[in-house]
This record gives structure tokens, C-alpha cells and sequence, in this order.
């Protein structure tokens, strides 16, 4: 449980201190200039997901709560809903024009549905943590970039592309994730 629980506080501190505008960003960039500082936040994420993957493996689920019958197919909806948003918020799509931050909120949707549907410790310091970090993260980046600019309108072809996209990956990870979680997804 322990390096879940220091993946897990890598990984929001890492993405915290630029977002809260500590000046980490400002120094980093200036000691390893741009493309060394992708390369630093990124070994700095990689690290923190690595021991999410080895301390949620490593850990045994203890009990906390009996989820209800019905959440894992509620889960699976609305994670075909997380991964949308998800894919949306790296494309151009009209769904930006509605949502500021549609990858946080997929991961807010990511992390509640896998609370609802998992009632054990592990789960609550996963999907918790990184739930509020996502959750704090919104208004602290919009403290940070000031007022939102709106997109403007997207094709409707790319909502499309969009929605394709994001049900391969849906299915793909839906497929895969016995292997990386050591749980079915299955309904």
C-alpha cells in the first residue's frame, strides 16, 4: 500500500506544483529548457505511474464497503463516458466549446465509477486520490489561465473521428484490463 499511496501523491504533486504556480514550471524550464523539462515531468509521471501499477498489484483489496449489484454495469457506461471525454479533450471537437477541462472531468467520472463499483482500500486511495486531485486541479488552472476562451465551432466529422476513437480505446482497454488491473471489466 505504500508505494500506491506514493504513486499516487507523485503523480498529483507532479501535475499540483505547476498548476498552483510554485515557480517549479518557471525553473525547470529555465535549468533544462523546454524539450528537458518534457523529459523531467515526464520521468517524474512515469515513475509515479509505475508505482501505482507495482503498489496496486502489490496490494492485497481489503473490504470497506459492499458495492451495489448494479455498479458494474453502471461502471461500464460511464466509463465508455470518461473515455469520450478523454479523447475529446486532446481533439477538436464541439464538446470543448461546452467543457474547459474534459480530461479532469473524465478521470472525476473515471474515479467515481471505480469507487462505486470496488469496496476496498486500495481502491480508495487510487481512484480517491486521483479523483481529488483532478477535482482540485479545475479551479486551479483556472485561477492560473484566467478567463476561457471558447474553441471555435468543430466540423461535425471530427466529433465523429471523436466518437470512433474513443470506442476502440474504450473497448481495447475494456479488453486489456485484466492484464494491467488483475480485475475483469466484464459486466
Amino acid at each position: 500500500m505504500v508505494l500506491l499511496c506514493l504513486g499516487v501523491l507523485l503523480f498529483a504533486l507532479a501535475h499540483l506544483a505547476p498548476a498552483h504556480d510554485t515557480g517549479i514550471r518557471t525553473r525547470s524550464l529555465e535549468r533544462f529548457g523546454k524539450d528537458g523539462h518534457r523529459v523531467v515531468f515526464s520521468l517524474v509521471v512515469l515513475t509515479a505511474v509505475a508505482l501505482i501499477v507495482v503498489g496496486w498489484r502489490g496490494t492485497e483489496p481489503v473490504p470497506l464497503y459492499a458495492p451495489p449489484s448494479w455498479s458494474r454495469i453502471a461502471a461500464n457506461v460511464a466509463m465508455a463516458l470518461a473515455f469520450w471525454l478523454f479523447v475529446v479533450s486532446g481533439a477538436p471537437s464541439n464538446v470543448r466549446r461546452v467543457l474547459r477541462h474534459p480530461q479532469l472531468i473524465s478521470i472525476v467520472i473515471w474515479a467515481g465509477t471505480h469507487l462505486v463499483a470496488n469496496g476496498d482500500a486500495r481502491s480508495l486511495v487510487l481512484f480517491g486520490g486521483l479523483g481529488s486531485w483532478a477535482l482540485v486541479m479545475m479551479p486551479l488552472l483556472n485561477r492560473r489561465d484566467g478567463a476561457w476562451e471558447r474553441p471555435e465551432p468543430a466540423p461535425l466529422l471530427g466529433d465523429a473521428v471523436v466518437f470512433v476513437i474513443a470506442g476502440a480505446v474504450f473497448l481495447g482497454v475494456r479488453w486489456a484490463h485484466p492484464w494491467f488491473a488483475g480485475v475483469s471489466a466484464a459486466f
